[in-house]
């Protein structure tokens, strides 16, 4: 079961500003906020294992707050999916790590003799762990000028951060857990001190001595432990973070879970571009089996009465299918799911992005006065057709979502939704209908873009810097 926990608190996020020695731009890119810098968490919010930690860094039980400043950090939110992925990870300094180890780093210190770590700043390599040999990393520097850095990254500058290495290390102890033997030797030899982080990170999550609850610097008095772990309230100080638990709101099914009690594929799309599935609301879930893309999927929905095809209708329905087919394989050959903008593989975070918004065309029956105007059987339209989705790295996207940018048809395109002469739009009984399987567009800076630069993937992978106002942008 996942735990639902509280939002981060106002003044959690401004004890985090106010710690960020680099202005809330981004740790890594260090590029301005108005390129989807977001919050993030150096150590995931999660209340499995808890105790443990409280236990090993010598905390009192109940204690541990995730949301502290020390656990908060500024990053692209491209960079962000990637760092939950556990594609990269930073490193703190060797020095720093070695005091989390008796003498000689033969075991790590146990809770009475925790470190404890007083700097403001601590200084960080990045490290890519995997799936990272075809990612370019841009940064800004003081000067404006941006710098691309490739795989493997040895240039890349060192890194000056408030957050602390005890929540560094949790993660990426997680990270190297996720690769084989063989990647791990690799980073040893660059690190070779690595090696000794998975013993760390079991040391931390060891199970509680039989006996903690009556060790009174770990289990206080019934009064001492309410005085230390009491809730936040709405004036806590910001400059210090108040030593609880985040509060577990409600616990819900795991989206795994989920998935795992569902018995059912999901059915398949029309050959239609536009009148795909009706608008009804109902449940498909799948089973999860993994399938070859484009691979039909049996519809699986409530049987409809069915009549004789005529063999004008075999035909028809044979030539909508091999162009519906036509259209899937040419979007994906024409992109590979790269990113619509940057060019870039998926490794780099591109998601699933819908040009128009589902939930914003929910409000107001603005569906109802779409299929109107476009010509379409009420409740036929399904914003989820393969004609209003694309791909997109996490970080543009955000900025799509946002207004910030958008992307214009050519003009003999626009042209068609108006009468001739361009004094009216085109209204329901000859609204256009498009057969093309591509478009052309322009990508359009809309606003808050003067200071983002767009970086862009060749196919010879070279890489060009764009800025704002984005001339010479390729379409």
């Amino acid at each position: 079961m996942a735990s639902i926990l509280a939002d981060i608190s106002a003044s959690a996020v401004k004890r985090a500003q106010n710690a960020d020695p680099n202005m809330q731009r981004c740790l890594i890119e260090n590029c301005s906020t108005s390129m989807a810098v977001q919050l993030a968490h150096v150590y995931d919010r999660e209340e499995a294992a808890m105790k443990s930690l409280e236990w090993s860094w010598g905390l009192i039980h109940g204690c541990l707050n995730l949301d502290t400043r020390r656990n908060i950090f500024f990053v692209g939110a491209s960079l962000y999916e990637m760092y939950k992925r556990r594609r990269w990870s930073l490193v703190p300094e060797e020095q720093v790590v070695r005091q989390f180890f008796y003498e000689g780093g033969r075991r790590p210190r146990k809770r009475r003799d925790f470190p404890n770590l007083q700097s403001q700043t601590f200084k960080y390599k990045f490290l890519p762990i995997r799936n990272m040999e075809d990612i370019c990393i841009t940064r800004q520097s003081e000067d404006k000028s941006v710098t691309i850095h490739e795989y493997p990254f040895p240039d890349f500058p060192t890194i000056t951060s408030h957050i602390h290495p005890s929540f560094v290390l949790l993660h990426l102890a997680s990270a190297l857990s996720c690769i084989d033997r063989n990647q791990h030797d690799t980073l040893v030899k660059q690190y070779p001190w690595l090696n000794k982080i998975i013993e760390l990170h079991t040391s931390w999550f060891a199970r509680l001595p039989d006996n903690a609850d009556q060790n009174l610097t770990f289990w206080p008095s019934h009064q001492a432990q309410s005085s230390s772990t009491s809730q936040p309230t709405s004036d806590d100080d910001i400059s210090r973070t108040p030593p609880h638990r985040i509060p577990v709101l409600t616990t819900q099914p795991s989206n795994q879970q989920i998935v795992q009690g569902l018995d059912v594929e999901r059915p398949n799309t029309s050959p239609s571009s536009m009148r795909a599935a009706p608008r009804i609301p109902q449940a498909y879930p799948s089973c999860g089996q993994k399938r070859e893309l484009c691979e039909v999927i049996q519809d699986l929905r409530p049987n409809k009465r069915r009549r004789l095809l005529t063999s004008t209708d075999l035909k028809r329905h044979h030539e909508d299918y091999q162009r519906s087919n036509a259209l899937k394989m040419q979007i994906l050959i024409d992109n590979l799911q790269r990113c619509l903008i940057e060019n870039c593989s998926t490794s780099k975070a591109v998601q699933l992005g819908h040009f128009y918004d589902r939930e914003e065309a929910a409000r107001d029956h603005r569906m109802e006065s779409l299929e109107w105007i476009w010509g379409l059987v009420q409740g036929s339209l399904n914003l989820d057709t393969r004609r209003n989705i694309f791909f997109v790295g996490a970080s543009l996207y955000e900025m799509y979502k946002r207004r910030n940018w958008s992307l214009v048809p050519e003009e003999n395109v626009v042209r068609q939704f108006f009468y001739d002469g361009g004094t009216r739009p085109r209204t329901r009984r000859d609204f256009p209908k498009f057969q093309s399987l591509t478009f052309k567009y322009t990508s359009l800076a809309i606003k808050d873009m003067e200071d983002v630069y767009i970086s862009r993937q060749s196919e010879d992978n070279t890489v060009a810097i764009y800025e704002h106002p984005f001339s010479g942008f390729p379409p």
